[in-house]
């Protein structure tokens, strides 16, 4: 049904002559997307009557703390000396106790680490793969300060030599990436001609390569180990092949250059005339390769590839040195390039049916609409041995001569997001982009029914660019695993939005703020449009800010009468009480005396935090069982209407929004 934009979630415009006519699919209301009911206000100050500024109240900036010591984008040795910096301030160097650091759960002896000044030192031991480290320390104000980063280790070095089809060593500069197969965004990279190197690669992980020279590329894998080579072929662009096979209607292999058995043309699902290209790793350890070259006519827009993956190997397995993969990538003589390149263990095993194959997927390449050459290259490769085979099946290639190229974008002028498209040659039926959500950037990922539905009748002209507002409302209940939208047209063209992220500042721990508070903060910015929200601060658990106030008031700067004197200016009546608790638990001590009564004297602390209300102490301390609290930087929201439509959508979640200087301090209370 089409609907007016005054009816709908959704509005549509014209571009020319040409109108785009919107369909709204069933959407959750958003009041259901977190639970919330209506209530809640945007108020002033929580905090206790009278007080004045806390540090404790105040944020580090956004870049205030940096780490250096380890390299976050590529691979680590086994030993790394983790420093981090304050740009501004100093930490706590009193002594050890406000410092935390582990390495993928398991506690660091920080007993020897160095605090000075702005700078805090830890030496970390990695494990082989995946590591991930959280920091916490307290700055001279007491301010915690939060650092988590995920880093890759190993004690492996492999050389990589180069070469071309013809096994001649390469003789022109490429880029060499090496990845972890089930983490490919990870990446270190490396310049060469005839070979490369790597260091600090795990053995727990196979290693995808991946190579390009101009238009040359290559892939390969390999299971890293000290002295282990891994041979990158890179192919060029070949010339036009002697004959045309795009459909496989010679029933063979005419036209397309092979490697060795591994590929053959077998039956597909379509009819008795239906071919389809099966290329297979054979129970070979090199990659197997099929390759055709063709030319688009004049009036082409692109060519489009439909194929899936299958596996034999055991895709429960732990062992990730079995991490057999697929590149597909078409390349054209104008300079255009698609790929997709996948390891079982960047699939996961979700990815998979009971028979081992994906879903079809599809690849599509622009063309030259003056004409084109255009190379079709597909690899499988087998890691680790040869026992299990992959295949990759080919099921149709196709040129296009009329396309839809979608799109999406978060619109904080409106709020939601624009849903469009341009039309490339004249489509010879109607058409549609669907928005869904998704757990990926894929069609195959896409969840539950449409969102909406962009209409492109057939009459459209070539050349016309088409769009929607859809409202931010529509996207307020994403389906459990959503990290996605998607404009979807077919299985090649598609567009992929990701939803929308939470940055955390060295404040902030998002692990702090919990279910209902994390789905209220997204939905609240879908509906103002922006893409991602800086989030300064989150709530101190009752424990936390007795710890905090703990070292502030035995700071070796000064007597603790002074401190405690000092420390009563800056909190209420709340807040003095429970530094009356420290007094009183104190007495008659040396500092040396308190420092080794911390813990005791901390749990009294909390017990009067809890007594006396957290936020009533402090605006940003809360039992996170009863109130989540989170301070969003207002730069986060570009213009006042922006900032209106996020404010207007916390609020009728439940949740209350004081403004602050530079931030939102957002409160949610929990039944």
């Amino acid at each position: 049904m089409s609907i007016p934009a005054r009816k709908g979630g959704l509005r549509h415009s014209k571009s020319k002559a040409n109108r785009a006519w919107v369909v709204a699919m069933a959407a959750s209301a958003f009041l259901a997307a977190c639970g919330g009911g209506g209530g809640g206000s945007s108020g002033g100050d929580a905090g206790p009557s009278g007080e004045v500024s806390n540090p404790l109240d105040q944020a580090l900036a956004d870049d205030a703390v940096s780490v250096s010591g380890v390299n976050l984008a590529g691979f680590n040795g086994s030993f790394a000396g983790l420093t981090l910096t304050l740009a501004s301030g100093a930490f706590n160097t009193d002594s050890t106790a406000g410092l935390s650091v582990s390495v993928n759960g398991t506690l660091v002896d920080v007993s020897a680490t160095l605090l000075q000044g702005n700078t805090a030192q830890a030496t970390l031991v990695f494990e082989d793969g995946p590591n991930e480290i959280v920091a916490d320390a307290v700055d001279a104000q007491g301010r915690p300060v939060h650092v988590r980063q995920m880093v890759w280790s190993g004690s492996n070095a492999i050389s990589v030599p180069l070469q071309d089809g013809s096994a001649q060593a390469w003789a022109a500069s490429t880029t060499v990436t090496a990845s972890p197969s089930e983490d490919l965004a990870q990446a270190a990279s490396a310049v060469g001609t005839s070979a490369v190197n790597f260091t600090h690669l795990p053995s727990r992980s196979a290693v995808l390569l991946q190579a390009r020279s101009g238009m040359a590329m290559g892939v390969a894998s390999v299971v890293a180990s000290n002295g282990a080579a891994a041979t990158l072929t890179l192919l060029d662009m070949a010339p036009k092949s002697a004959v045309d096979n795009l459909d496989f209607s010679k029933t063979d292999l005419s036209g397309w250059s092979v490697t060795g058995q591994s590929a053959q043309v077998t039956a597909g699902d379509g009819g008795a005339s239906d071919r389809d290209l099966l290329l297979s790793t054979h129970g070979q350890t090199q990659p197997q390769v099929a390759r055709h070259a063709f030319e688009t006519p004049a009036g082409a827009q692109s060519v489009t590839v439909r194929y899936r993956y299958a596996t034999s190997e055991d895709l429960q397995a732990t062992d990730r040195r079995h991490a057999d993969f697929f590149r597909l990538q078409l390349r054209t003589q104008a300079g255009q390039v698609a790929a997709d390149t996948q390891t079982i263990w960047s699939l996961g095993a979700n990815a998979f049916d009971s028979n081992g194959r994906t879903a079809w997927r599809a690849l599509r390449v622009a063309t030259n609409p003056a004409g084109d050459l255009v190379n079709l290259d597909a690899i499988v490769g087998n890691v680790f041995d040869g026992s299990q085979d992959s295949q990759l099946q080919i099921d149709s290639i196709t040129v296009d001569t009329a396309v839809l190229k979608p799109s999406l974008a978060w619109d904080a002028t409106q709020g939601g997001l624009t849903l469009a498209t341009q039309v490339a040659g004249a489509p010879t039926a109607d058409q549609a982009v669907r928005l869904y959500w998704a757990q990926g950037p894929n069609a195959a990922q896409k969840l539950g029914s449409a969102l909406a539905t962009l209409n492109v009748p057939q009459a459209t002209a070539s050349g016309a660019s088409l769009s929607a507002h859809v409202d931010g409302a529509l996207l307020a209940a994403p389906p459990a695993g959503a990290t996605h939208l998607l404009a979807v047209v077919d299985d090649a063209a598609v567009a992929a939005l990701a939803d929308v992220r939470l940055l955390a500042g060295p404040n902030a721990n998002l692990d702090t703020l919990g279910e209902k508070l994390t789905l209220a903060l997204k939905a609240a910015a879908r509906r103002a449009g922006v893409s991602q929200l800086a989030v300064a601060m989150t709530g101190m658990k009752p424990a936390e800010l007795a710890h905090a106030m703990f070292l502030n008031l035995t700071r070796s700067s000064a007597p603790m009468a002074d401190n405690v004197a000092s420390q009563n200016q800056l909190f209420g009546a709340a807040g003095q009480a429970v530094i009356q608790v420290f007094s009183q638990q104190t007495q008659g001590k040396s500092l040396t005396e308190v420092l080794a009564a911390r813990s005791s004297v901390e749990a009294a602390m909390t017990l009067a935090i809890e007594q006396q209300g957290p936020t009533q102490v402090l605006k940003h301390c809360a039992d996170p069982s009863k109130l989540l609290i989170a301070d969003v930087r207002k730069a986060s929201l570009p213009d006042a209407d922006s900032a209106a439509r996020f404010q207007a959508a916390l609020i009728a979640l439940g949740a209350t929004v004081a403004d602050e200087a530079g931030r939102w301090h957002v409160q949610l209370a929990l039944p």
